[in-house]
């Protein structure tokens, strides 16, 4: 899914941005940020926009073929490990199934359960197919790991990010 993504470099001061640009509600920070636009279209405020279009996120793949991974193997996940059990997982758990499609739920299930992955990946399965997403998009994504140390699983590593295409719009 491609995103747009804006950011603003400010000639604030700390005060000022304090003012402006500090979300201590959603309506308040909408008004506050939208109002600070506003103002740099009328000639009021200064700033530079990159406005950054297309950025795509990196996705890896874990396949699991035949009866997936065996009891105490693992599939590692951006730097976290998560090991086959039998039931009763724990967050650097998934429960072991001999059947690819529910083995590929139970790990993807896994991976958006696990409290240090969830800032960092989603997880979605289909057909014995996980399929992992770096949460922000970007060539950042790239760098991240995907890999497995079990048995009928193969893995894809994470590729594909993109930081689309920057424009900047100078309100000086």
């Amino acid at each position: 899914m491609p995103f747009f993504t804006i950011s603003v470099d400010t000639v604030l001061t700390p005060a000022q941005q304090a003012s402006y640009l500090v979300f201590d509600d959603r309506y308040k920070g909408a008004k506050t940020i939208s109002d600070y636009f506003l103002a740099m279209g009328g000639g009021l405020r200064e700033g530079l926009v990159t406005v950054k279009v297309g950025a795509l996120q990196a996705s890896g793949t874990l396949t699991i073929t035949s009866t997936g991974p065996a009891l105490t193997e693992t599939i590692t996940v951006a730097g976290v490990v998560l090991t086959a059990v039998a039931s009763d997982p724990t967050t650097a758990q998934f429960v072991r199934n001999d059947t690819p499609a529910t083995a590929a739920t139970n790990i993807a299930t896994a991976i958006n359960l696990n409290p240090t992955l969830a800032s960092v990946v989603t997880a979605s399965s289909v057909a014995g197919v996980v399929t992992c997403l770096a949460v922000v998009p970007g060539k950042s994504g790239n760098g991240m790991v995907l890999s497995d140390a079990s048995s009928n699983t193969e893995s894809v590593t994470f590729a594909a990010g993109s930081n689309g295409t920057l424009t900047t719009l100078n309100f000086a």
